[in-house]
């Protein structure tokens, strides 16, 4: 520890890895900062997802604080990440993913609706672009 009581990495790390130990977690569980850094994601929008109930840690380190993720974290992310790209709110992805009561015909069907709308949109911007010439 230095003179403000903070924890030296490696005294970090040997606390973490003892954590780990204790409550028999094995190697396929990974630090905020390790999620982060391998989902391609910021440290806020992490909180974000923890704090909208979209992502939920395995398991909190009580010593530390520090907050553990498993694969199905992992894989939950990466579904928000892809509903995220297809165009979906969070709302509605909290919604598909089990917070609410949209199946995924539902979800189908709301992205099948949204690109008509856009196919709409493409015609129409199209159909202006041809008259301006």
């Amino acid at each position: 520890m230095d003179k403000r009581g903070a924890l030296s990495s490696k005294e970090e790390l040997d606390l973490n890895q003892s954590f780990l130990e204790q409550n028999k977690l094995p190697s396929v569980y990974f630090s905020a900062s390790q999620l982060c850094k391998s989902c391609g994601i910021s440290r806020t929008m992490l909180i974000k997802l923890e704090k909208g109930g979209i992502l939920t840690p395995h398991h909190v380190n009580p010593g530390t604080g520090y907050r553990w993720y498993d694969l199905f974290n992992v894989s939950r992310l990466q579904q928000y990440q892809a509903l995220r790209i297809m165009g979906l709110t969070t709302s509605e992805i909290r919604s598909y993913l089990g917070f609410g009561d949209m199946s995924p015909e539902e979800v189908l069907s709301q992205l099948q609706e949204r690109l008509r709308i856009l196919q709409e949109g493409v015609e129409a911007y199209a159909s202006r672009l041809s008259k301006d010439k």
